[in-house]
């Protein structure tokens, strides 16, 4: 008879206490999603699924280490109240709600089929068709209709690192489902499923020699390592597959502790530009929180002298801005109010906010309308013949050149950093923007000092909402991804603060790429050539922050998309000549 303590999840949870020597709830609860999808308790309630899931990892826990326990529970309580863990649990019972669909449609669409073939059978009979296509169909729908066979039937003996600790799961009467026996199911079911394939993924991590890893000082764990292990577990593309450390995601937050993080941030952090204070106060002048307060500003001359460009662009930007925006604030129908389509938003919202800022950059345009990025296009084809880059919704591209300083992806829905539409598009933007490092970054030779220097700027904007994304130089073969602060177009002028902070974080976009520009201009030929034949052999270790951190320049190809394989059943089909008997009675049915 086997231990009460023997739960589904439970090998799990001892593996990870006993492979781990810093433990963390949330980086058990990340790593093993899977297997807690499928471990009891099934309550609807994400708070019931939290306590017992943190019961049962103290409760082992202290039977493991009891010397730390009192300090684990500590962190195990600050992990729960930052972590975000009721949307982690929302999607444990998302998951499960699938899954149990998708059984209910397995067996519903299989004792459909059961019935259509018997009667198909019987009629090709008849037409003619010899007994070889003939099949036992009871035999097969009895297969895949028993309940049973939801469950594998396989014996699954999990050891332990435990001493003498090793459980066998059937014998011990634990129903374990997994979605490997969803494979057997679904090879009798009319539509297949698509499966992911992270075989190129996995290539491209063995191919990292230990040399080119990003080796943090304070753990000595290597940052590939870790995104490797995770990203390998996940069911859909993330960025840890192109290895960019998305600074953003409380799952890979989750990976590291508390002083490796602060490393991970630390390491060749960029300033923020900072506005003119005479811009600054040019802005809070506009800080009027009514239509009319608003107009009686904006009648007004802002500008005494004479325009220069040079000196009064952005000047003259924020006052076209308030000044369009006014119309619809005036206005009785008030369109911000009304949800429209992504063509309304962009004539009338983002041409005015982001298309116009970046006019006066010198040698830069902003194309917009799906064109092709030459760095991303560049890097496909290294990896495929005839295969074009990816078509964003805009490009910062040089006018001079084909480099690319930034992109624009517009997502249709804006439900929430948890809402499909918009991680895909933030995933897309952010390999993107890889892209676009790797070729700045193959532009100067890989110098490592011009590396560390050199920030993509991404923009992700949906109906009013505008979201701002960094990709910089970790470390060996890692990037790193920032997302700024969500800013909104208020759609009344009484949140005009709103506003100011979103024209804020558009001008701070504007001077990052115009830094970057300038990053790459100061880096000359001469200066290039000057510096790779007098530096010394090996570069010392980056120093910043009191950490010491081993930096290389060249970084892991983009990962490509997998394309998905799905399992194709063929039927034989054999024909028989119909007799001449056969086809007189043909004749006379028709």
């Amino acid at each position: 008879m086997s231990s009460p303590e023997h739960y589904p999840g439970y090998i799990a949870l001892l593996s990870y206490l006993n492979e781990h020597t810093s433990w963390s709830y949330y980086e058990f609860l990340t790593l093993y999603r899977d297997v807690i999808v499928l471990s009891p308790p099934f309550s609807d309630e994400w708070n019931g699924l939290d306590g017992a899931w943190t019961h049962r990892f103290l409760k082992k826990a202290e039977a493991l280490n009891p010397k730390d326990f009192e300090i684990l529970k500590v962190k195990v309580d600050s992990e729960r109240s930052k972590n975000g863990l009721q949307a982690y649990w929302e999607g444990v019972i998302h998951k499960r709600k699938k899954l149990a669909v998708k059984r209910t449609h397995v067996l519903g669409s299989l004792s459909l089929l059961d019935e259509a073939g018997k009667y198909n059978v019987d009629d090709l009979s008849s037409e003619g068709f010899s007994d070889s296509f003939l099949v036992d169909v009871s035999s097969t729908s009895k297969h895949a209709l028993d309940n049973k066979g939801l469950i594998s039937q396989r014996a699954k003996k999990i050891k332990t690192t435990s001493k003498d600790e090793s459980v066998d799961l059937e014998e011990n009467g634990i129903g374990i489902y997994s979605e490997d026996d969803d494979e057997e199911l679904e090879d009798h079911t009319v539509s297949n499923e698509e499966l992911p394939c992270w075989s190129s993924y996995e290539k491209t991590f063995q191919e990292i020699s230990e040399d080119k890893k990003w080796r943090l000082s304070s753990s000595q764990r290597n940052v590939e390592d870790v995104l490797h292990a995770y990203a390998l577990k996940l069911e859909k593309e993330q960025l840890a597959h192109s290895f960019i450390v998305d600074t953003s995601d409380d799952s890979i937050r989750g990976l590291f502790s508390e002083i490796e993080w602060r490393e991970i941030m630390s390491v060749n952090k960029k300033t923020v530009p900072a506005i003119d204070r005479k811009l600054g106060e040019h802005l809070l002048k506009y800080k009027k929180k009514t239509p009319s307060a608003m107009r009686m500003h904006i009648m007004k001359p802002w500008l005494s002298g004479t325009y220069n460009r040079d000196e009064h662009f952005d000047f003259q930007y924020v006052h076209q801005v308030f000044s369009y925006l006014l119309d619809e604030y005036e206005s009785p129908k008030n369109q911000l109010l009304q949800p429209h389509l992504e063509g309304w938003y962009a004539i009338n919202i983002w041409s005015i906010m982001i298309d116009k800022a970046f006019l006066n950059v010198q040698d830069i345009e902003l194309v917009r309308g799906d064109s092709v990025s030459v760095a991303s296009g560049n890097r496909k084809k290294k990896a495929e013949k005839g295969t074009n880059g990816r078509r964003p919704d805009g490009i910062f591209k040089s006018t001079v050149n084909n480099h690319e300083y930034g992109g624009i992806e517009v997502a249709k829905t804006c439900q929430g950093p948890h809402d499909k539409k918009q991680l895909g598009d933030s995933l897309k933007l952010g390999k993107l923007l890889k892209d676009m490092f790797d070729q700045l970054s193959s532009v100067v030779n890989h110098n490592e000092a011009v590396v560390k220097e050199i920030e993509v700027v991404g923009l992700l904007h949906s109906r009013l909402q505008l979201q701002q994304l960094l990709v910089d130089y970790g470390g060996g073969s890692c990037l790193r991804l920032i997302k700024e602060v969500t800013t909104n177009v208020p759609v009344y002028l009484n949140d005009v603060m709103e506003l100011i902070n979103m024209i804020i974080s558009i001008l701070r976009a504007k001077l990052r790429v115009q830094r970057c520009i300038a990053v790459l201009k100061d880096d000359s030929e001469d200066a290039s050539f000057l510096r790779e034949i007098t530096q010394p052999p090996s570069t010392p270790p980056n120093e910043q922050a009191g950490y010491l951190t081993t930096s290389r320049t060249v970084t892991c190809p983009t990962f490509k998309s997998p394309e998905k394989a799905t399992k194709v059943k063929e039927v034989t089909i054999k024909y028989k000549k119909p007799s001449n008997l056969q086809k007189r009675l043909l004749k006379l049915k028709r």
